[in-house]
């Protein structure tokens, strides 16, 4: 096996699997008018606790795949991990996706057609495309019956995410022989350092959904 830099490649192929991995900013406290719902009140508000226990659901989501990426790179090296994100990736996801949760991975250009976004979701990510300063959306379904809750965090291009999604030219070592086998008809190449690669979409059935909510929101210890 080609030798190649470990700590980067470890990093490098967590971009991979979260569409480039790379969100903005991890956790922001919710600022009054960023949000279709109402926040401005402590945890105790449904609101808050599910934009809380979003932001766990997205990190627990991300670390679970850097844990199975980091053994696939030691074994296989950085194209070899691609299967990783073909095969493991969707598990993961199905794995989430208890108690009226679920999570998935949006983009407009996806690598696997699984992804790509609504055109109610294209229109978040019109949002994040124009505010830079934008770090989640929150919305209900029906803000009357409050029976459907999303949350959207948007990933951003990386200098690191370019060795996956950027220009042809510049993939990492075997990494376009690898997206031809894996994923033909590929869209997510080309990309800049700062573009908006996609965003992640949280969707909870509620009240169903408010048991782990809960569970999420709590801290560790």
């Amino acid at each position: 096996m080609k030798s190649f830099g470990f700590k980067s490649f470890c990093a490098l192929f967590l971009c991979a699997l979260l569409l480039c991995g790379c969100s903005k900013k991890e956790s922001e406290t919710p600022e009054e008018g960023s949000l279709e719902t109402s926040m401005k009140t402590p945890l105790a508000d449904d609101e808050v606790l599910l934009q809380r226990a979003s932001e766990q659901a997205i990190a627990r989501f991300g670390a679970e795949m850097m844990a199975a990426l980091t053994h696939a790179v030691t074994e296989n090296g950085p194209a070899g991990a691609l299967s990783v994100c073909n095969v493991v990736a969707p598990d993961i996801a199905v794995a989430h996706a208890r108690e009226g949760w679920f999570l998935s991975r949006i983009t407009k250009l996806p690598r696997n057609e699984s992804n790509r976004a609504s055109t109610d979701q294209e229109k978040i990510l019109e949002r994040f495309a124009t505010d830079s300063d934008l770090n989640f959306v929150a919305q209900w379904d029906d803000p009357e019956t409050k029976e459907k809750f999303f949350y959207y965090k948007p990933i951003v291009m990386k200098e690191i995410c370019v060795n996956c999604h950027g220009e042809k030219s510049k993939l990492g070592d075997g990494v376009a022989e690898k997206l031809a086998e894996l994923y033909p008809s590929d869209e997510a190449t080309g990309y800049k350092v700062g573009d908006l690669r996609g965003m992640f979409a949280v969707e909870v059935i509620w009240p169903e959904g408010k048991k782990h909510a809960e569970a999420l929101a709590q801290p560790e210890g």
